[in-house]
């Protein structure tokens, strides 16, 4: 048996390691021909004998070590776990770093723990060849939940065992969207199992400039009134601790995670339903998946012609969608505004969780009292919150002195408040037809991703009594004429000259305000102090430990 490749250090982008050379040799107590250092070495070092612990322990330590040859031990076999629904598979990595071209599975044994399934038919379910576990409860009926553990030959680097989750029979989170006595309480099932999953994954994030890195953020703090941020700092994952104005000098982005969700609108039994099941792709024919994306947590702040998301900035406004959407690709390639589909995401996510249509008494009212009050309140008294996966307010005062509140959507600050925003992705002609991108490419010159026929074409501050939705969760108006407790609760503008879309609502637009509150009356050439944007990031960042992203500033 020999060792061919060791590197040191080794590990995940966010938990690097750096070991000492008495520390790498009283580890793995290999005899060596030639001084193994903290780079890859290349060539063959002798490994006299290796035991199953010592190379636990060493993988455990983040070391990528690579065999030229496999010897047929039997070890349990390691998954982290997963949701199967029947009929699913799901390709299982031995150690989360070895590929089918490094070993081989076979199946020895399967353990279930099923609960009123017996163990002889819950094992016949499960087949395994090669890394693919695949499932299928066949005749039995019901609900049911398995702990399964799969024991399979040669597998190193899998001294523990940990188990693959199946669940069977899954309820959706189902929502019935327009009720037929256009209720603001919509019927629902009651369950939230997954989307409880979803919202965990919904991280907040600093971005370094260029949206090369990102780190997670861990806690925040921010202190300040009306007019701007006397104090401020994030504590990342690591636990390194940044001052907020740091990261805004060095025109750092606070952005917050949306992993894909996957959705299904359409008729069931008559009615008209939204089932969503966040993270996990286990829908029937005709889903929709929205796609992951990394979204500003604040209002769009324009900071030397490069827009930002930062906490302590009076939202930008006064500028036409054109000029937003230069600053926001200004920043870095990736960068862009959020768009229509964003939107869209949002508002499922929001009647998914709540299955209530009232933004406002489900998160927060929000600064939409007076407009000349609020409307130079900073961002930033959210970011306490970042970290905490959770809806909610933080107050604040306006520039008299009011009490107010600023709300907060699972990271997301300011949706539905203060000023309006853009969002791109959207175009009307003003006569019924509206044309769709799904990307960060948009404009007139381009060929659209879909239309949608708008069966609103006219309205003024009208509120929402029903919405398109269909296959994608298209948020405009069906139909109008609902009040601020019935129906989508927000309020709709339209016009024949209307071309763009910006969404949310302005403070003094009252109850109207909200998450759903959408108008399309102004053209290419349109901009308002009461209308801002929010920035997006297409692309994938590489994560990092907090104390590397501070020192790359």
């Amino acid at each position: 048996m020999y060792l061919t490749k060791l590197k040191l250090p080794m590990g995940s982008a966010t938990n690097r390691l750096t070991l000492t050379q008495t520390e790498v040799d009283t580890l793995i107590r290999v005899y060596y021909s030639q001084t193994i250092t903290q780079k890859q070495v290349s060539g063959y070092v002798y490994k006299s004998a290796m035991t199953g612990r010592e190379h636990y322990l060493l993988t455990q330590l983040g070391l990528d070590v690579t065999y030229d040859t496999l010897e047929a031990d039997t070890w349990s076999f390691a998954s982290d776990a997963q949701l199967l629904n029947s009929g699913e598979s799901a390709v299982l990595t031995v150690g989360g770093e070895l590929t089918l071209a490094d070993v081989v599975l076979a199946i020895d044994s399967v353990t279930v723990n099923s609960g009123d399934v017996t163990q002889e038919t819950a094992a016949a379910c499960f087949g395994l060849t090669g890394n693919t576990l695949t499932f299928d409860k066949g005749s039995i009926d019901g609900e049911f939940a398995f702990t399964v553990i799969v024991s399979a030959h040669p597998v190193w680097n899998a001294s523990d065992v940990k188990t693959v989750q199946v669940m069977a029979g899954v309820t959706f989170r189902t929502v019935w969207i327009n009720p037929a006595n256009l209720s603001a309480a919509l019927a629902h099932d009651g369950g939230l199992t997954l989307l409880e999953d979803y919202v965990q994954r919904c991280k907040c994030y600093v971005f370094n400039a260029d949206g090369t890195k990102m780190a997670e953020i861990k806690s925040a703090t921010f202190e300040g009134n009306y007019s701007g941020m006397t104090a401020g700092t994030v504590t990342f994952a690591d636990d390194t601790v940044a001052q907020v104005s740091a990261l805004n000098a060095a025109g750092c982005n606070f952005m917050v995670l949306r992993p894909a969700l996957h959705i299904w609108s359409g008729t069931e039994d008559g009615a008209e339903v939204l089932k969503c099941t966040g993270a996990y792709d286990l829908l029937p024919t005709g889903k929709k998946t929205f796609p992951k994306k990394y979204i500003g947590m604040f209002k769009a702040f324009n900071q030397s012609g490069k827009l930002k998301s930062q906490p302590g900035r009076i939202p930008t406004g006064q500028q036409t969608i054109a000029t937003f959407q230069q600053q926001a690709k200004a920043g870095a390639d990736g960068y862009g505004l959020w768009n229509y589909t964003d939107w869209c995401k949002e508002n499922a996510l929001h009647l998914a969780w709540f299955a209530n249509t009232n933004y406002e008494d489900n998160v927060g009212e929000g600064i939409i009292n007076n407009y000349a009050r609020v409307r130079n309140i900073v961002t930033g008294f959210t970011l306490p919150l970042a970290g905490k996966y959770q809806c909610g307010t933080k107050p604040t005062v306006d520039s008299q002195g009011n009490y107010v509140q600023r709300l907060n959507f699972f990271g997301i600050e300011g949706m539905g408040e203060q000023i309006w925003e853009f969002v791109i992705g959207f175009r009307h002609n003003g006569s019924g037809t509206a044309y769709i991108w799904e990307d960060n490419v948009w404009g007139e010159s381009y060929p659209a991703d879909r239309t949608i026929t708008l069966p609103v074409t006219s309205a003024n501050q009208s509120y929402i009594k029903t919405i398109i939705a269909g296959q994608h969760f298209d948020m405009l108006p069906r139909l109008t004429g609902g009040s601020s407790v019935t129906g989508l609760c927000d309020g709709h503008w339209i016009g024949a000259n209307g071309r763009l879309l910006f969404v949310g609502g302005a403070a003094d637009y009252g109850s109207l305000c909200g998450l759903s509150a959408s108008a399309a009356h102004g053209d290419f050439s349109y901009s308002s102090a009461a209308v801002g944007a929010r920035l997006a990031f297409y692309g994938e960042p590489e994560e990092v430990r907090g104390s590397e992203l501070v020192a790359s500033l």
